[in-house]
């Protein structure tokens, strides 16, 4: 066990030596790519923050047709790089092919292919894809067909516009004009045909149309379903149709998983921040499908990869929108990276959807992207078509990509030491990358240092993580403290059940009871506090108590509405990280206090004016002081189950749900039969004032917005008036 341990040791040293001598020839290598960056790179937190980064890749050249010495390329729109390595461009506008070397050699120019019995050539080919055996296929759009040429640029077959066979699957009126293509290892064809909203279109190795798959989903909002059913015919003719997203994209990766992109995400371009709109929206941007069609791709990011998130806070950018997903192209160990044509970025991911980079952006200068169309790999550099520049821009990794990429690899081969020490190096580069703390947690939680795993996990805001070695670590717990642990619960209850029975705690009580009873102010507001307990399990008598004995008051109603809101902040505060949602550093108690009292005002005031109207027999102090002590399941099960979040764990999640829903469920019902009682309602006319009540504070809030909007642009254009009065005297 000895020589086993020392030999597992010195594997280890030998990794990590490796590791620092794979970080000097990475600095090595990366100081001779000198170039100006015209861009700036950032990463997303999980708060939808931008978080600047070191650049991951810079610019290294832009190549031309002129300076391949095959004339000046003309609309360019596709470039695929084949197994050997060599390079393959679609110049479009010129319809040609040009064939280059690894190191950019100029092979041949295919500008026309052998049919065999005559020559044939491209109209405004789109599409381009290389075969595992080095055979191109080609969507020749114009011509309306997919060309399947081999290594010599001989016709092996041609695919053209499928027929209905009579099944309906063809769309009538459909005209085939493949805008992509890809193949996999089996020979199977996959087209994405302009105009159609089916999905791709998939071909066996003989050409034969299989159908279609992969076709993404769209879903109408409640708001598009109720106007196409109010709207007349007329209107209902103008609206747009609900059709899924057109495909933009397509590339096949060597296990046959088909990675295709969105023409756009679903994001609203007015968003300016982003918090929880987004995270349901646009998740399908990217679509990983396996040979039987269906999406698999990983989405364990802060956001699903869908490329900007909060897309409309860049000073100096005019871009607008969402990012608009143009190329796609599968990388080693499950990443990939998807070109955004609306900023000229490119946004790389690994293999469970985090993003690991960003860079590139729009502009005329050397390095910015005009046109981009296309992007491919080689080597590791990253070239991207620009079809309004006419020219292949290259892009070469810095130092920080390097390391990133090597500390993915080493992860995956099982190299824990070495990858933890490669994340650590990449930390040193950029100390804010939440990324590589979780990747640091990951080497630790497989080699069971799990304390320091939830460290690291915790910093990298890696929650699923965190999780698994939290819980790892609690049944180390429970293994070593068991025993112990169950004595000691075993011994406290039999010294309870004595004390009680010694009558210790009912004398106690009953003194505590005898000086509650006395006079005072002091003991009047203990008692009132007090009844609070009693409304939560007997609410009818309480509440008609509260009303027609004066049970509670006005003060002691205040102090239940301050412990309500002490309550919400420390839930915010306190939670266990596992469970919190919040950004503990950005909890302020003044703005959380004003989240709780405002819709509680508002109730108390509408709630007020409806039931007047409704011949309500409370008065406003009546439902303060009713609605407060309505709100004491609140402090009764959130205290609790905020501690009780700090031993589950995410597989445990069901419980914490369950009791939110019991504390906010119960206090919702505890302020249905507050305002029944108090007003002395039936069932169906206190749902009716409720209703009403909520329909008032939405109105009340909504003319509340509009007068600040007013308030705000008046006070604009008193500023305005008084700016020029005072620049022109």
């Amino acid at each position: 066990m000895s020589v086993a341990r020392h030999c597992s040791t010195g594997i280890s040293r030998l990794l990590v030596m490796l590791v620092l001598l794979v970080n000097v020839l990475l600095v090595l290598t990366t100081a001779s790519v000198q170039a100006v960056v015209p861009y700036s790179s950032y990463v997303y937190d999980e708060w939808a923050d931008d978080v600047p980064a070191p650049q991951a890749y810079v610019p290294k050249a832009e190549i031309s047709g002129r300076d391949l010495g095959v004339g000046d390329f003309k609309a360019p729109m596709d470039i695929c790089v084949g197994p050997d390595g060599a390079i393959y461009i679609l110049d479009t506008g010129n319809n040609r092919i040009v064939h280059l070397t690894s190191d950019w050699q100029v092979v041949r120019v295919i500008q026309s292919f052998d049919r065999g019995d005559a020559e044939d050539r491209f109209r405004n080919p789109e599409g381009l894809a290389i075969s595992a055996d080095g055979d191109i296929y080609v969507a020749d759009t114009g011509n309306g067909r997919v060309l399947h040429l081999d290594s010599s640029a001989v016709l092996v077959k041609e695919i053209n516009d499928p027929k209905d066979d009579g099944s309906g699957v063809i769309p009538q009126g459909f005209v085939f004009r493949p805008a992509k293509v890809g193949v996999d290892g089996v020979g199977r064809v996959f087209v994405i045909s302009k105009g159609m909203y089916e999905g791709l279109m998939e071909f066996d190795s003989n050409g034969n149309f299989r159908g279609f798959m992969g076709a993404p989903r769209v879903t109408p909002t409640a708001a598009d379903i109720f106007w196409s059913k109010v709207a007349t015919r007329e209107q209902r003719e103008r609206q747009s149709l609900f059709l899924p997203t057109e495909f933009s994209a397509i590339d096949v990766d060597s296990r046959g998983f088909i990675f295709v992109t969105k023409q756009g995400t679903a994001a609203s371009p007015t968003t300016p921040h982003v918090v929880s709109a987004l995270k349901g929206q646009g998740k399908d941007a990217i679509m990983k499908l396996n040979p039987g069609g269906s999406d698999v791709l990983i989405r364990k990011g802060f956001f699903p990869p869908f490329g900007d998130v909060a897309f409309s806070r860049y000073p100096g950018v005019t871009a607008v929108g969402p990012s608009y997903f143009r190329d796609i192209v599968s990388r080693e160990n499950d990443i990939f990276s998807v070109l955004d044509s609306n900023r000229g970025r490119v946004f790389t991911y690994d293999g469970n959807g985090k993003l690991l980079y960003v860079f590139g952006t729009i502009g005329s200068q050397t390095g910015a992207l005009l046109g981009p169309v296309a992007l491919d790999c080689v080597g590791d550099d990253i070239v991207i078509v620009d079809s309004l520049k006419n020219v292949i821009s290259v892009y070469a990794p810095t130092i920080y990509a390097k390391r990133i990429h090597a500390a993915i690899l080493l992860f995956e081969k099982g190299f824990y030491d070495a990858a933890e020490a490669m994340w650590k190096s990449v930390l040193s580069l950029n100390a804010n990358y939440e990324l590589a703390y979780a990747g640091v947690g990951s080497a630790r939680l497989l080699k069971e240092d799990y304390v320091n795993a939830m460290r690291y996990f915790k910093l990298g805001a890696d929650r699923d993580g965190y999780s698994k070695a939290y819980r790892k670590y609690r049944e180390e717990l429970v293994d070593r403290y068991f025993g112990i642990g169950a004595s000691v619960i075993v011994i406290a209850v039999l010294l309870i059940y004595l004390v009680v029975r010694s009558g210790v705690v009912a004398r106690a009580v009953d003194r505590i009871k005898t000086w509650a009873s006395g006079s005072g102010s002091g003991k009047a507001l203990l008692r009132e506090l007090a009844f609070a307990f009693f409304v939560l399990f007997h609410p009818f008598d309480g509440f008609w108590q509260i009303k027609h004995e004066k049970k509670a008051s006005v003060r002691s109603a205040c102090i239940v509405l301050a412990l309500v809101i002490a309550t919400y902040v420390g839930v915010q505060q306190y939670t266990a990280f596992i469970f919190n949602p919040h950004d503990v550093q950005q909890v302020n108690f003044l703005s959380e206090a004003f989240t709780v009292l405002v819709p509680f005002g508002l109730w108390c005031c509408v709630s007020w004016a409806v039931t007047t109207l409704m011949d309500g027999e409370g008065t406003i102090k009546d439902i303060f002081i009713s609605s407060a002590y309505a709100l004491t399941p609140i402090i009764v099960v959130y205290i609790p189950l905020t501690a009780l979040s700090h031993v589950l764990v995410q597989e445990e999640a069901a419980f914490y749900q369950l009791f939110q829903v019991l504390g906010a469920g119960w206090a919702l019902v505890w302020l249905f039969l507050a305002t029944m009682i108090v007003h002395d309602y039936s069932f169906g006319k206190t749902a009716g004032g409720i209703a009403i009540t909520v329909v008032g504070m939405a109105f009340a809030l909504f003319c509340a917005l509009v007068f600040y909007d007013i308030i705000g642009a008046f006070t604009g254009f008193v500023s305005g008036i008084y700016r020029e009065i005072v620049f022109r005297m």
